[in-house]
């Protein structure tokens, strides 16, 4: 694609937010993520670094965060809705005391609430088996793509918790690094911090599950908050450059 004809697509683009990102045509794997090093460059500042996870499954299954937990020992808040990853999240991290954990799915109001999921002997792969879903439609459509019939598909009553109770909690007031994984609920997380007042140097979020116009809206609620993007296969890292000592 030559400049100018790139230009005059990413031109309309940043009115919205979004960035014009051409893939490389090796394995997606291979990807630079850049992470590890924001985080590492945070931790070298004067600030006093937090993270946030939402969705924090079982502590290992595809998890950015946990090699960075354990190499820096960082201090974070853990959340995760159902019952047995929740019991592995912990288990995983027994080496590091310094965590905290939330067994309770981020809602809009506080009180139970169902998410749905693959029973434990469904055939599908590890990857699935870590997925929960508010929206029983999209599980069950999963399932019907993958040939599955309806009895692998269970329902699961969980503690809800708005953000802020989750928060005052933990007597959480300032996050450096917010990580949300929700299938498709991570738009409303998003919304609920900047809403309880937080402002992360870096947030990272999964928009595999979400639609193309949640996709743009998170984009352009971010961006109005000072934040600029790096776009991954799944994930989408929000960063606040101004945040950054990058002298």
């Amino acid at each position: 694609m030559n400049e100018y004809v790139k230009k005059a697509i990413q031109g309309p683009l940043d009115s919205v937010g979004l960035q014009l990102v051409r893939w490389p045509r090796y394995a997606t794997d291979d990807l630079f993520d850049p992470l590890p090093a924001l985080v590492r460059l945070l931790l070298q500042g004067e600030q006093d670094f937090f993270f946030v996870q939402v969705g924090a499954n079982d502590g290992e299954r595809a998890d950015d965060l946990r090699p960075l937990v354990l190499r820096y020992h960082l201090r974070g808040l853990l959340i995760e809705p159902l019952p047995d990853m929740y019991e592995r999240l912990q288990a995983n991290y027994a080496s590091e005391p310094q965590l905290e954990f939330a067994n309770a799915a981020a809602t809009r109001e506080d009180g139970p609430v169902s998410l749905f999921r693959y029973s434990s002997d469904a055939p599908v792969g590890d990857s699935a088996h870590g997925m929960a879903s508010f929206d029983e439609s999209k599980i069950r459509r999963l399932a019907k793509d993958w040939g599955l019939d309806d009895r692998f598909v269970e329902e699961v009553r969980v503690r809800g918790a708005t953000l802020r109770s989750l928060l005052d909690e933990h007597g959480v007031e300032a996050v450096s690094l917010l990580m949300v994984d929700t299938e498709g609920f991570d738009l409303e997380v998003i919304r609920m911090a900047l809403e309880c007042g937080l402002r992360p140097t870096l947030v990272k979020y999964e928009f595999a599950w979400l639609s193309l116009e949640d996709r743009k809206e998170s984009c352009r609620l971010l961006a109005a908050h000072g934040y600029q993007f790096w776009h991954g296969p799944c994930d989408t890292l929000a960063v606040r450059v101004g945040d950054l000592d990058l002298g």
